[in-house]
């Protein structure tokens, strides 16, 4: 099984984790539904798309050790099976955990709410407009729940609760659909076959 077949795999059965060193402690975090995505982040702006980048995510994140601490036990108490109360683990964290470890932990949280390793390895088609269409919407999350429902063909419940949200942003980006008139593929190429074009061209 290839790296890419792999993670999918991983993602679609929830044994997909990453694991940060927190103090004493080892602990999982598991890719986030939309619903415990909202709870990691109480009372925060934050709207996660294919598009957005780690560095606006991490730009989100709390510079006050407290809150990252706080951010990092809601992200991890779901993974965990040591009877740990969110609260306990925030108190446990802020104790025992250092500077660097809990930066760490918020770095690998965006790395997992955005899917980074599942959209490295796995290929998508790309595609280009003669027309640049203009797309309004999906400013917040509940656009993107809309947008979620209907373009996927999901309940409500399935969005919110049930699937989570990288695998929501993978099934977007790479469901069957028909390519339009004035779209093109992008064909990608090796660095070994851009060479030998431009060495034939030259001839």
């Amino acid at each position: 099984m290839n790296k890419a077949a792999d993670l999918v795999s991983r993602f679609l059965t929830g044994d997909y984790y990453k694991e940060v060193v927190l103090g004493h402690m080892t602990l999982k975090m598991y890719p986030p539904t939309i619903k415990e995505l909202i709870n990691i982040f109480p009372r925060w702006e934050l709207s996660v798309q294919e598009t957005t980048t780690r560095a606006e995510i991490m730009s989100k994140m709390p510079e006050n050790s407290w809150q990252s601490a706080d951010i990092v036990s809601r992200a991890c108490i779901r993974g965990q099976r040591t009877g740990f109360k969110r609260a306990a683990l925030q108190q446990y964290i802020m104790h025992y955990a250092s500077h660097e470890e809990i930066t760490n932990a918020v770095m690998q949280l965006s790395i997992v709410i955005r899917g980074d390793e599942l959209f490295k390895e796995c290929q998508l088609d790309k595609t280009v407009r003669e027309k640049a269409s203009i797309i309004l919407g999906n400013n917040n999350m509940m656009g993107q729940v809309a947008s979620f429902i209907e373009n996927l063909h999901l309940s409500y419940n399935e969005v919110l609760n049930e699937i989570p949200y990288p695998v929501l942003l993978m099934m977007s980006s790479d469901k069957l659909r028909t390519l339009s008139p004035d779209e093109k593929i992008i064909n990608k190429i090796s660095g070994q076959e851009f060479m030998k074009r431009r060495m034939k061209n030259r001839n």
